[in-house]
């Protein structure tokens, strides 16, 4: 796990290698345990890698010719495999034609070794980057389809005078780039690129208008600063030092509902246990001790059990929770008996309105990009905790609800899917059969079922009275060149397959994966997230929607059935989802820092004031919001805060 900088220029070397130096400087948080660079001149065949022990010369590839554009490679260390010199990068190929840096782990790198040992590859390390560099020389871009992991990579073809700039499947590592006055450059954060460049951050009025009227981020191949785009997940490109600069990015992966998975139940549910305690095998290598987050529900309680179960009795397994004060969001009793059950070392964190008072805007500057949760916060004292403990390897549940359906809204999902398919008799069993129950609203009153029986015309006109944007300024927007549009795209007939794609890949976990990257790495922890495997993903798209959405209204239904027997009975057969809940409501009525960046945020031309001051008002009285407005709310808290530390966004 680590930071990853580089700068594709033609000016002299020295200017880039001191710009890439200040980008790496800037990412040191990612990685504290070491740092090295690699250079080639512009109009040169040599390059130099510099390291800890001194400059090393990387005489000229046969064949290659100089290039009228230089590059530098800039790499800050977090070291978990392998932490030896021997690991360090950027990594330079035995034969001297690629140089790789890579921000990530290779949880396959043991069996792909043993592949690349069999075609007489020789190795002078234990590290996964040195596997995937050797994969790379030896299967080309084939190798990010055989590789098990979390990664965002650039590597330079010093023959064919590319760099290739690659991401993982879901997106979990962050890469961005951009193109300047003084050349390409991209990093592990939109602040380090736009440092390389010497842009000025300026907001992006597209990805503006998403956050501020859907609560929408990292859904696009855009930051939210003009100019500055994200490697897209599943994705590459390739710049040229001689050429044409840059080529458009290329998706080697796409996840696909597929063909429905017609096996018996019992067979899916073992065949799914088996995956993951594979993908969970994979996970937890590490030369470093590797923890957990535990909040008490079925994923992350479902990895502890299963980090018992593949490690054995030996493996110290330490635990991370977060415990609220209201007894009402509390998962403690739950946490409790996974502990007990695991016999892991509990460590339980509880937070302080105060202490978040004063860490919020170190923590948005880490963050970048603005968020709308509490949430943030809480995940980044878990983070904290770990590494005051001695623990940098942390596996968190994040993705089990987007690839299982754990939110309560794809009980509504599954009722249209019925729907759609007219499957009428089906649709009212599912829907009738919880009523009375507290997942019948879900399961009826959805906008999935609204929009599949309401014509478009008037959906749209519903949508505008139920004020979903109702604290946008459409004029400013419209002035800006945004046209407000609906976020609603075409699905077919496997409707709840094709909704948990859309949460795979836009709508919910792209943001929380860079919560938590950001969260993490700010305290030097490497975050890994086991559900998230292509492999899962697949077996998760295929299933049919009974296994996902059982028929009395379980989410995970297959994920319950698979964990029988290794977690607690109790654990899974909560019907509750408490989720990672905190104390919204009372920290917005008590704070008085929050009302002043929700005022901050009101002042924006980009905000119409108007509507959100009498929420300000009730607060200032002592009321506070109800349902999706404290929510909202929250929002313009984040959106004043980043506002507020780049005071040139709108200008």
């Amino acid at each position: 796990m680590c930071g990853i900088a580089g700068l594709i220029s033609g000016q002299p070397v020295e200017d880039s290698l001191d710009r890439v130096k200040a980008a790496t400087a800037a990412l040191s948080h990612r990685g504290p345990d070491g740092e090295g660079f690699f250079f080639e001149p512009p109009g040169e065949s040599s390059g130099v890698l510099v390291t800890r022990s001194g400059d090393v010369r990387v005489p000229p590839v046969d064949g290659s010719a100089p290039a009228a554009r230089g590059i530098v490679l800039g790499h800050r260390r977090l070291a978990i495999i392998d932490p030896t010199s021997a690991g360090a990068q950027p990594m330079v190929s035995a034969d001297g034609r690629y140089v790789l840096v890579l921000n990530g782990e290779i949880y396959n790198h043991v069996e792909l070794r043993k592949q690349l040992v069999a075609a007489g590859v020789g190795f002078h390390s234990a590290s996964d980057t040195e596997v995937l560099l050797a994969g790379y020389a030896q299967w080309g871009v084939e190798i990010l389809n055989r590789v098990v992991g979390m990664f965002a990579m650039a590597l330079l073809d010093r023959l064919e005078r590319t760099v290739l700039l690659a991401r993982d499947c879901f997106g979990i590592k962050p890469l961005y780039y951009a193109t300047g006055p003084a050349g390409i450059g991209f990093a592990s954060e939109p602040e380090a690129v736009m440092g390389l460049l010497g842009l000025s951050p300026r907001a992006d009025v597209d990805g503006l208008f998403d956050f501020v009227a859907h609560g929408l981020t990292d859904h696009r191949p855009s930051s939210m600063f003009v100019g500055v785009h994200a490697v897209p997940p599943a994705s590459y490109l390739r710049f040229s030092l001689v050429g044409r600069p840059a080529s458009t990015p290329v998706r080697y992966w796409t996840p696909d509902p597929g063909v429905v998975d017609d096996r018996p139940a019992a067979t899916i549910a073992r065949d799914l246990r088996e995956r993951f305690l594979t993908s969970i095998e994979w996970h937890v290598r590490a030369d470093e001790g590797v923890g957990a987050l535990l909040s008490g529900g079925i994923d992350s309680s479902a990895i502890v059990m299963a980090m018992r179960e593949v490690g054995g009795a030996h493996l110290e397994i330490q635990t991370f929770s977060y415990v609220a004060a209201d007894g009402a969001i509390s998962e403690e009793p739950w946490i409790d008996v996974v502990n007990a059950a695991a016999g892991a070392v509990p460590h339980k964190v509880h937070l302080v309105r105060d202490a978040w008072e004063t860490a919020a805007g170190g923590l948005m500057r880490r963050q970048g990009e603005p968020y709308g949760t509490l949430a943030v916060y809480a995940q980044s004292e878990l983070h904290r905790s770990a590494a005051e403990h001695g623990v940098r390897v942390i596996l968190d549940g994040q993705g089990a609800d987007e690839i299982f359906a754990g939110y309560g809204a794809f009980r509504g999902v599954r009722t249209a899917a019925h729907l759609r398919r007219l499957e009428i008799s089906q649709a009212l069993r599912f829907a009738g059969g919880l009523k009375g129950s507290a997942s019948w609203r879900d399961a009826i009153v959805s906008r999935e079922v609204f929009n599949l029986l309401c014509p478009a015309p008037l959906s749209a006109v519903a949508r505008r009275i139920a004020g979903k944007r109702h604290v946008v300024s459409e004029a400013w927007f419209q002035a800006h060149g945004v046209r407000p549009g609906s976020h609603s795209l075409q699905f077919g007939r496997r409707l709840l397959q094709e909704r948990l794609r859309d949460a795979i890949e836009r709508t919910s976990l792209p943001a929380l994966l860079r919560y938590a990257d950001r969260s993490s790495m700010m305290h030097g922890v490497e975050s890994r997230f086991p559900f998230l495997t292509r492999d899962l993903v697949e077996f998760a798209l295929r299933l049919p929607d009974h296994l996902l959405v059982s028929n009395d209204g379980l989410g995970k239904a297959i994920l319950r059935d698979a964990m029988r027997g290794i977690v607690p009975d109790v654990v899974l057969d909560r019907r509750d989802k408490i989720g990672f809940a905190v104390p919204l409501r009372e920290w917005l009525l008590g704070s008085r820092y929050a009302r002043d960046k929700a005022a901050a945020a009101c002042a924006l031309p980009c905000v119409d004031g108007r509507r959100v001051e009498p929420w300000l008002q009730g607060l200032a009285a002592g009321r506070v919001p109800d349902g999706r407005a404290t929510f909202l709310v929250w929002r313009l808290v984040g959106l004043g805060e980043w506002m507020c530390g780049n005071p040139s966004l709108l200008d």
